[in-house]
């Protein structure tokens, strides 16, 4: 068990419960209702009657409140997965133990993601030996965390957060009796979707796009290439970045991890339905390959590894023009829509259904990057590139 705190660690830990106070406050509304306010968005699209003609003012009004809108919902986003983390920190255990092994001190619960569907919480903690910011993978299952050590361990090469030197998982006896497992990998200070939610329309400024992509490919390219595997389930909370000016990227979500020769897993209706709204836009056509009747008795069969480049390429889009280019992208896809969206894009692959089209704003985008996107998002993944051509795209060099 751990000893009495010492005067420092007693102050240190009074400070940290202030800043949780100030969290709690913060958290205290409830989660915003976000089905007014899509009404809203559907009053402000009827506004533009194809049939009527708009002077420029009343134009420029309009663009200005539904961009006005359109960061209102990003801000509600943000605030609703902050209350969801706080009162998932609430519950963890380790809510009452501010100082873990006489070295870690915690900072704030990062993944309620984790902590609800596989078991493993993520933890931002500092590591008063170094004086650094650390991450923590805690679990009350031990067989299961061992399995993401093995993962992170293997794979710390790979663009992978890496695992910090130490002896591996460590278990920590807790206030209730029970006991939980850790174990230390390196900060990052930020994910793509926090990133996304507080950029102004949901967009980055062309050169960070640019520079992110560039470090994703590479990290998927060693993946592919060198060991062997496809990450299977790339999206904007997976992808974690360092502060700027270094634009550091990290993957996350190792469990996901699969043999980047297998063919892409068809997804059933019953499976969408189950599956979070982030997972189901980025899953790529040949997911969705039997849910439209076909002529063609020669389906392809599609790896894992094509799946990849196909996320990488709505990542980008999402990056550069704040949506996804298939659906509204920013509110979470209620089980009607994940439906519609699974017709849609097997529709897509068949190329039957929408073609690609990029919005007329922003006006800055270079025309390599959205040839890049074109490559990435190709119905047939048999036109797709591979990680390593991306790498020597125009676009990238």
């Amino acid at each position: 068990m751990q000893g009495p705190l010492t005067d420092d660690q007693r102050a240190r830990q009074e400070t940290l419960q202030r800043t949780r106070d100030e969290l709690r406050r913060e958290s205290a509304n409830p989660l915003i209702n976000l089905t007014r306010i899509e009404t809203l968005k559907s009053y402000m699209q009827n506004f533009a009657q194809p049939t009527r003609t708009y002077d420029k003012t009343t134009m420029e009004s309009y663009e200005a409140a539904c961009f006005a809108y359109d960061n209102h919902v990003r801000r509600t986003l943000l605030h609703n997965h902050r209350n969801k983390q706080f009162q998932a920190e609430l519950c963890s255990p380790l809510r009452s133990m501010p100082f873990v092994l006489d070295r870690y001190e915690l900072m704030e619960l990062l993944s309620t993601a984790s902590a609800t569907t596989c078991g493993v919480e993520l933890w931002k903690a500092v590591d008063r030996s170094t004086k650094s910011l650390v991450t923590l993978k805690v679990s009350l299952n031990l067989d299961l965390l061992r399995l993401e050590y093995a993962a992170f361990k293997s794979l710390r090469f790979a663009s992978i957060v890496a695992t910090l030197p130490g002896d591996g998982i460590v278990s920590v006896p807790t206030h209730d009796g029970q006991s939980v497992y850790l174990f230390p990998l390196e900060h990052m200070h930020h994910d793509l979707q926090s990133v996304l939610y507080t950029a102004p329309g949901g967009r980055l400024a062309p050169f960070e796009a640019r520079e992110i992509i560039f470090r994703l490919c590479q990290a998927i390219q060693f993946l592919h290439d060198e060991e062997k595997v496809a990450h299977c389930d790339l999206r904007p909370s997976h992808v974690l970045i360092a502060s700027p000016p270094n634009l550091d990227v990290r993957l996350t979500s190792v469990q996901s991890i699969q043999n980047r020769r297998d063919t892409v897993y068809h997804v059933t209706s019953r499976d969408l339905l189950a599956m979070p709204s982030r997972r189901v836009m980025y899953l790529s056509p040949e997911s969705f390959r039997h849910w439209t009747p076909s002529r063609d008795t020669n389906v392809e069969t599609t790896t894992n590894a094509c799946a990849d480049i196909w996320a990488i390429g709505i990542l980008l889009y999402e990056m550069l023009y704040g949506q996804h280019p298939f659906c509204d992208g920013v509110l979470d896809l209620v089980p009607a829509d994940k439906v519609a969206y699974g017709m849609l894009l097997s529709s897509y692959g068949l190329k039957a259904g929408p073609t690609l089209s990029f919005p007329a704003r922003p006006d800055n985008i270079h025309d390599d990057a959205k040839d890049f996107i074109r490559q990435c998002l190709a119905p047939s993944a048999a036109n797709r590139p591979n990680a390593l051509a991306l790498i020597v795209h125009s676009y990238l060099t």
